[in-house]
């Protein structure tokens, strides 16, 4: 009987003690919850990192993700190089690091983190991974590290198109700074609170990329592809020269045979515009066609007509053509001066508007022959120069008109003869000299800019 009682008591003990864990645990829940709520809110809410936090020995306090990604890009892209027995020398780096999906990790973590709120605060590692700026960084350590007096520069070998030879590679003793940069980052990844990064300079000296040897088929190919570079035949008349070397841009050595490149042709036109000028001109006169030196026409190219053609020729291996742009090519309004005919001609959308004698330059100041433009026109002018014997002379003109330096068409009031042969033993100094009236007549037809051509 007692040991059954006894049983009861011990059963209603361990209820007891059963009702009193239950209350513990519920309460321990109801904190946890508590503060699992709190901190979801404050992580989910607070956006910047504490005041104390640091990434990697940075402040970040107050700052936003973003913001603490660019301050540490910018804080952990400055190094120190020491390069045998010199002095250390500090470089910019330009690393790009990927930190953001890191960075966001630390800053939820950093807002319930107990230590950011009591001391000097928590400093959380971020691993510095490179995802780019080697180039540039590679740039400013060359600046920073120049060779040493009586450096070597390693060469690599290359096909001189001119010659159609290799030219040997060169094994010298410059630094490989692709080599110290690719070094320099792996550091920055696996110690990013090392900032000073000693080396030796004979364990980063640049060796030939490319060598004597792998150039052999691609001369052959060269030799046929390359060696006689291509024509352009321009719609003006001239004919252009394409190198082999500016042909190489365009039909590209494979292995299996030649790529022919569109970009390259856009290059190669673009190049032949920038460097084109027509220095004959072949342009139809009151006296006949006329190859005149070119001084006025301004020739612009067709960029986009031009690489196609050469693209087309380049895979023919036929002539191509140079377009020019036909906007620049209106020549039916001009002045012309005829030196043997001595005559000026003022042509007006290809009808002769005016017609005069005029007395050109004697033999010992011939007027400069070619195609001009007019620079500007001005009234009541003094004239200033010296004659052939040494005395200085003043001429008073009405009707200004220059289109080379001081050389210009303009109204001769002294003289009251023009044409024939006056000028061979008579002639200006290389002025157009022209009756009066028929410079007024001139002046008020033209404007600065007017072709003028001077010819034989």
């Amino acid at each position: 009987m007692r040991t059954e009682r006894n049983e009861q008591e011990n059963v209603k003990k361990d209820e007891k003690k059963n009702r009193r864990k239950q209350k513990i645990a519920g309460v321990i829940l109801a904190v946890v919850l508590v503060i699992g709520g709190f901190s979801a809110y404050r992580i989910s809410t607070v956006k910047e990192f504490p005041s104390n936090a640091k990434v990697d020995g940075v402040s970040v306090g107050g700052l936003t993700v973003r913001e603490a990604e660019k301050k540490i890009n910018r804080e952990a892209n400055q190094v120190e190089l020491k390069e045998d027995d010199r002095d250390a020398v500090t470089v910019k780096t330009q690393f790009k690091y990927e930190i953001k999906d890191t960075l966001k990790n630390r800053q939820a973590l950093s807002v319930v983190d107990p230590r950011n709120y009591m001391g000097s605060g928590a400093n959380y590692t971020v691993p510095l991974k490179v995802i780019g700026g080697e180039k540039e960084t590679a740039k400013r350590i060359r600046k920073a590290i120049p060779d040493h007096k009586g450096t070597v520069e390693t060469k690599d070998a290359y096909i001189d198109y001119e010659t159609m030879r290799i030219v040997r590679e060169v094994q010298g003793d410059t630094l490989d700074v692709e080599a110290l940069t690719k070094d320099v980052a792996e550091n920055r990844e696996q110690s990013p609170n090392e900032i000073v990064f000693t080396f030796k300079s004979k364990d980063y000296i640049a060796t030939p990329k490319v060598k004597f040897d792998d150039l052999q088929k691609e001369l052959k190919f060269a030799k046929y592809y390359l060696a006689d570079g291509l024509t352009l035949r321009a719609d003006s008349g001239d004919t252009v020269k394409i190198t082999p070397k500016q042909l190489s841009k365009v039909i590209l050595y494979t292995e299996d045979g030649p790529e022919y490149s569109e970009e390259g042709a856009q290059k190669v036109a673009k190049e032949l515009a920038k460097n084109y000028s027509q220095d004959v001109y072949t342009v139809e006169t009151e006296e006949g066609a006329k190859s005149l030196i070119n001084y006025g026409i301004k020739s612009s190219v067709d960029e986009k007509k031009t690489a196609e053609s050469i693209l087309k020729a380049a895979k023919s291996k036929k002539k191509g053509t140079l377009y020019l742009k036909a906007s620049n090519q209106d020549l039916s309004t001009r002045v012309e001066v005829s030196i043997s005919g001595q005559k000026v001609y003022y042509v007006q959308n290809g009808k002769v508007k005016l017609k005069t004698s005029v007395v050109t330059g004697g033999p010992n100041h011939a007027t400069p022959r070619g195609i001009f433009r007019l620079a500007y026109k001005e009234r009541n002018v003094t004239l200033k120069g010296s004659n052939g014997d040494g005395t200085d002379y003043a001429s008073k003109v009405s009707y200004w008109m220059p289109f080379n330096g001081g050389i210009g068409l303009h109204d001769a009031p002294w003289r009251s003869s023009f044409g024939g042969s006056i000028y061979q033993s008579g002639g200006s100094h290389g002025c157009v000299n022209m009756p009066p009236a028929k410079a007024k007549q001139l002046f008020g037809y033209i404007d600065a800019g007017t072709l003028i051509y001077v010819y034989d």
